[in-house]
């Protein structure tokens, strides 16, 4: 794009992109892929986080950008947080239901709210004979 005489409109329509990101690739000298994470991060875990982070990696096998999204949200931060992870093979209501009492039993402290991903298990979606309600990415706890 960069090295191209054509308008921006043509390179739009060509490569299917904004007319702002021709410009901005115009406007580079520069087209090497560099990374955008910094190079330090200003992340400090105990041993028993890092345990846990390792444990993530290996059993979850997230990218490390999801890792540090999800470490530095729950690891890091307040003390009122707990996370509780169980790998489920099927993303049934029984499994949702099977998950949530292992859960209970399981929390240290009182359940005030639970943060879900809005899965189809988690919500009225599950069923198609009811009406659907608007997400909500906290759901109340029982």
């Amino acid at each position: 794009m960069a090295a191209s005489s054509q308008t921006a409109a043509t390179l739009t329509l060509r490569y299917g992109v904004s007319e702002s990101t021709v410009y901005k690739w115009k406007g580079r000298d520069s087209f090497n892929d560099a990374s955008h994470t910094p190079k330090r991060l200003q992340t400090t875990l105990t041993p028993a986080q890092e345990q846990i982070v390792v444990k993530l990696r290996k059993t979850l096998l997230l990218p490390l950008d999801d890792l540090l999204a999800v470490t530095r949200e729950f690891l890091c931060s307040q003390a009122t947080r707990w996370v509780f992870v169980q790998i489920k093979s099927h993303k049934t209501a029984a499994a949702a239901r099977s998950f949530l009492n292992v859960l209970h039993k399981a929390c240290p402290i009182k359940m005030r709210k639970i943060l879900t991903d809005n899965g189809k298990e988690f919500t009225d979606r599950l069923f198609a004979s009811r009406k659907p309600q608007a997400p909500s990415h906290e759901q109340p706890c029982v």
